[in-house]
């Protein structure tokens, strides 16, 4: 392994997209499924010579209450702006297209027509 990947070596982790490029960004070799067979990889996690990304360089976690059931709910969220406004921006955007009434294809672009040019 330490020849074919080198002493810094981790296996991806889907889990994890922040500790897969924390690892190339510490200098470690990410090692993708496809780069061994599935002997060696079997190998390779029963002698714990390679490990997941996220338990070597994990990314950070933006509430670490995630499995904790114990802990406080988080509370602390940035209200969306315009949210409200937009039914007084667009009353009508409930009602339908006037052209859903029309038949589909007439819709059609018809094939004979030139490209567009710029």
């Amino acid at each position: 392994m330490s020849r074919r990947f080198g002493d810094k070596r981790v296996s991806f982790d889907p889990s994890d997209p922040e500790a897969n490029k924390l690892a190339v960004s510490q200098g470690y070799t990410v090692v993708h499924g496809g780069m061994m067979s599935s002997a060696a990889w079997q190998n390779a996690k029963a002698a714990n010579a390679i490990l997941p990304a996220g338990q070597v360089t994990p990314g950070p976690k933006v509430w670490t209450g995630e499995d904790n059931p114990n802990a406080a709910l988080f509370n602390d969220w940035i209200p969306e702006s315009g949210v409200s406004s937009r039914k007084t921006i667009y009353p009508s955007a409930h009602r339908r297209a006037p052209h859903q009434n029309t038949p589909w294809n007439t819709l059609l672009v018809p094939a004979s027509r030139p490209p567009h040019r710029r």
